[in-house]
């Protein structure tokens, strides 16, 4: 953290010592703020974060469009401002995050090498924004930006796993809003083929697997194979595996994984599946902190499970631990 405090100094004089006009000024203000924005990362400090846009709001602004730097300081801007956005949930922020994104891609040639990435942040900027105002033209927008991300990137490049993902993830959300049976063919296609091109050991891969899991059992709601769901939960057990019990991504794939083994137990009527859901649910709230956001519904839905395996079992147990865990979601 030193090196980075010592940085953060150093390219801060940079910045100070150089006059407006100079032409390296705008190159030191992207580099204080991609500094800061790592420190922000790190430790949290909204002021860094803050920091971060105004720097390089200013290597924007002293930058003529045509200079081959420019590109990428509208990216590093709407980068910052949408974990602006993230972090205090500001629409205004996310606005200008897809606008400055836009811009770098408009700004980068296709055969650029970061052209890929930016198309990719934008389609995910734009499908938070969808999340947030559910206008399907932002969806669509979204898919198009991620299609072209993949179609401009290599197979043996590290990025074109995310890419896959990230595509497939948003052809998943397609399929939920407008229920085309190629959209979630299409999601399980990308999201199958980013794991197959990730090694177990990237720190991706649970993603990878969880995110193939959820758009298979999306196919099964949809057609009622069981291969679907029995995929589904091995995916998602591969997740689970993957991940670190410090990990912030456990809880979410053990819960996930518990929800897909519940649909299995209401399939198949195997207690065993029922109990493994108990199990890995009651995993995911003890890994949870109190004051996470999604720690009220860990409980609710561990709740729902226990009282689900009273109505099996009758087990007072069951039902007074359902009760508890319910309760304890509503404080």
């Amino acid at each position: 953290m030193a090196d980075l405090e010592n940085a953060i100094s150093n390219k801060q004089k940079a910045v100070d010592l150089t006059d407006d006009g100079h032409p390296d000024k705008p190159m030191y203000f992207s580099n204080l703020g991609t500094s800061q924005g790592t420190r922000f990362g790190h430790l949290g400090e909204l002021a860094d974060l803050k920091n971060a846009i105004s720097n390089q709001q200013r290597a924007v602004d002293l930058t003529d469009d045509g200079h081959p730097d420019k590109p990428m300081y509208f990216s590093n801007l709407g980068i910052s401002q949408g974990t602006h956005f993230r972090r205090l949930g500001k629409l205004a922020d996310l606005e200008n995050a897809i606008s400055n994104i836009q811009k770098a891609v408009d700004l980068t040639d296709d055969g650029h090498p970061d052209k890929p990435g930016r198309l990719s942040n934008l389609g995910n900027s734009q499908e938070t924004r969808f999340g947030h105002l559910g206008e399907l033209a932002d969806l669509e927008n979204a898919i198009s930006n991620q299609q072209k991300a993949v179609e401009l990137t290599d197979d043996g490049h590290p990025d074109k796993p995310g890419c896959l993902s990230n595509l497939g993830t948003s052809q998943e959300t397609h399929f939920r809003r407008l229920g085309k049976l190629a959209d979630i063919e299409n999601a399980i296609s990308n999201q199958q083929k980013a794991v197959d091109l990730t090694d177990d050991g990237h720190p991706n891969k649970p993603m990878y697997f969880s995110n193939l899991g959820i758009s298979q059992e999306t196919r099964f709601r949809r057609l009622g194979e069981l291969a679907d769901l029995e995929n589904a939960i091995s995916n998602k057990q591969k997740a689970v595996h993957l991940t670190d019990d410090g990990h912030p991504g456990k809880p979410g794939h053990l819960l996930n994984l518990g929800n897909s083994q519940e649909t299995c137990f209401k399939r198949l009527s195997k207690l065993a599946d029922l109990e493994n859901a108990i199990s890995n649910k009651q995993k995911a709230v003890e890994l949870t902190d109190d004051g996470h956001p999604d720690k009220p519904g860990r409980l609710s839905s561990l709740g729902n499970s226990q009282e689900t395996r009273f109505g099996h079992l009758g087990e007072l147990a069951d039902l007074e631990n359902a009760i508890s865990n319910q309760q304890r979601q509503l404080i």
